[in-house]
């Protein structure tokens, strides 16, 4: 494996990636900032999607639940 040749951007923490022309940061902490917040961002999303399928699941409930009601109604007038 060969060594990467950088050269660092002055009064910055970037350094430039010779070979590519790429700028790299060099700021170990952000990137852990950046990565910790992606995963609360991906748990939060998850939990959003398991909360609306519970809630569609409710509500398909309440409609079956809403369709007995109206069942039981018809044929209590009916006298059944």
């Amino acid at each position: 494996m060969s060594a990467i040749n950088t050269l660092k951007i002055e009064n910055t923490e970037f350094v430039r990636d010779m070979s590519s022309q790429a700028v790299v940061s060099t700021d170990i902490a952000g990137l852990g900032r950046y990565k910790e917040a992606r995963r609360k961002s991906l748990v939060q999303k998850q939990e959003f999607q398991e909360t609306k399928k519970r809630l569609e699941t409710i509500e398909g409930e309440m409609l079956t639940l809403k369709r007995i009601v109206s069942e039981l109604s018809v044929l209590r007038s009916r006298g059944l």
